[in-house]
């Protein structure tokens, strides 16, 4: 369902202009995400309801992080999701999370 491409707004030539293009804000903090659709569109962005999820950490940027999948995704399964939740859950746990 998806072809991550990564954009450096530091480092890389143009980069900033790029991601002011796909719609990133100004003080959006990073990593910031939009997932497209395949003529470019955008579908949704990491820009949840209490600001940029950008590594799902918390709870609630987890949650938001899943919706994004969700809600832009043609083949996920719910095993999948549930694996990704898993992860991040365990990699916040790596970042002092409890």
């Amino acid at each position: 369902d998806y072809i991550p491409l990564y954009i450096d707004i530091a480092r890389m030539t143009h980069g900033r202009a790029v991601a002011k293009e796909i719609g990133m804000p100004e003080r959006s903090g990073v990593p910031w995400m939009v997932i497209l659709d395949g003529s470019g569109e955008k579908l949704v962005t990491s820009d949840g309801p209490k600001g940029n999820v950008g590594f799902p950490f918390e709870p609630h940027e987890i949650e938001y992080f899943l919706t994004m999948l969700k809600s832009s995704a043609n083949h996920l399964s719910e095993n999948w999701l549930s694996d990704v939740e898993t992860a991040l859950n365990e990699a916040a746990k790596g970042y002092g999370r409890q």
